[in-house]
């Protein structure tokens, strides 16, 4: 196989992200800084690169020039002196000041655990960034992010697992936040994030594995919810809970496989439903559903390895959804982690079902999905 993953390009790329803080995708993506983080990192972890010195500026501020600042805060200074403040104004000063404080605190480099645990809430929830609200999602992201940097004992368990708990609802579906929303993700979310853990016990696991093959479709592919479209993204999500559910017997893995191998389209990209275009975030999901049913050998490994090349900035560094498309973080890591799950010689083995590398689940006791020593 002809190398042309640039290892070095992709390190740099990923390292240099969260220096361009007046980046348009940088601010639009404030709310989900937490799993940004863990796609990085764990890409940077998959290729051998050192991930311990990282920093994280969780927030943007607005861009304004010093000059303008200062003559606005002399202005609201004369103003402060010449106004009669009544106990209204007072407080909602008082509150513009803690604002402003907390805005300034999460716009200063910290490290990541730091961030980590500053996003945590006192239900045990953790958020995609500071001042944000609580999710499964980002829960996930976050134990995920401690166990690589060496912090999970730092973690209280206890109290993220029963954060958890409480997402579940009678019918074995889970909750993403307070708010409700339901899909095969946050069954998915839940319980690799408990068995990271260690507390699959406080769940109803078989309940939520009903759940799951409530979603499962004629095509044996999965949906969002039940009756909804097969999808492969959704198939990932299902089959990553039956496992950890130890429910896999209850998929017919060939028919599966085959709905799995169809994805792969001539460029040798695979696609998430039929008739779409293909995307490089699927190389994940699709090979890692086809790692779990021992069906890998299904596609061509050498087409979807090239695709990847061909979707790389070989220059600048980073992967994008297809080739010469937008490049970020988000494919960096598709595209690395997929091709690891093909036993790329450079890359560092990552799990199928947890998506960690195996080193990491080794550390804490887990034996990863087909582990060979």
């Amino acid at each position: 196989m002809t190398e042309r993953l640039v290892i070095e390009k992709h390190r740099d790329y990923i390292r240099s992200q969260g220096t361009k803080l007046h980046d348009f995708w940088y601010a639009t993506s404030e709310h989900m800084r937490m799993s940004g983080i863990y796609w990085g990192v764990t890409a940077l972890s998959i290729m051998g690169c050192r991930i311990d010195d990282l920093k994280v500026i969780p927030q943007q501020l607005p861009i304004q020039k010093e000059e303008e600042k200062k003559n606005e805060e002399k202005k609201d200074q004369e103003n402060e002196e010449k106004e009669e403040k009544t106990e209204k104004n007072e407080n909602e000063n008082e509150n513009e000041k803690e604002k402003e404080k907390k805005l300034k605190i999460a716009s200063e480099p910290i490290g990541v655990v730091d961030f980590v645990f500053k996003c945590q809430h006192s239900n045990g929830g953790f958020s995609g960034n500071i001042n944000h609200d609580p999710h499964l999602l980002y829960t996930l992201s976050a134990v995920q992010l401690l166990i690589m940097y060496d912090s999970f004992d730092l973690l209280d368990k206890d109290k993220t697992a029963q954060y958890i708990a409480k997402l579940q609802n009678e019918d074995g579906s889970f909750s993403g936040d307070k708010w409700g929303e339901i899909d095969t993700r946050f069954v998915y979310c839940a319980l690799n994030c408990l068995s990271l853990l260690g507390k699959l016990d406080v769940v109803d696991v078989d309940k939520a594995a009903e759940f799951i093959l409530k979603c499962k479709n004629f095509d044996e592919g999965f949906g969002a919810v039940p009756f909804a479209e097969s999808h492969a993204g959704q198939v990932f999500t299902s089959l990553g809970a039956l496992a950890l559910a130890n429910k896999l017997d209850q998929i017919d893995k060939d028919k599966l496989g085959w709905w799995l191998a169809e994805r792969q389209v001539k460029c040798g990209g695979f696609n998430g439903r039929s008739g779409k275009l293909p995307c490089v975030c699927y190389s994940w999901w699709v090979l890692s559903s086809l790692a779990m049913i021992n069906r890998i050998n299904w596609i061509d490994k050498e087409a979807i390895t090239n695709w990847i090349y061909e979707c790389q900035d070989e220059e600048n560094g980073s992967i994008g959804s297809r080739p010469k498309e937008t490049y970020d973080v988000y494919h960096t890591y598709f595209g690395v982690a997929g091709i690891s799950l093909l036993g790329h010689e450079k890359l560092e083995p990552i799990d199928p079902i947890y998506a960690l590398p195996n080193k990491d689940l080794i550390k804490i006791g887990i034996t990863p999905f087909n582990y060979k020593k």
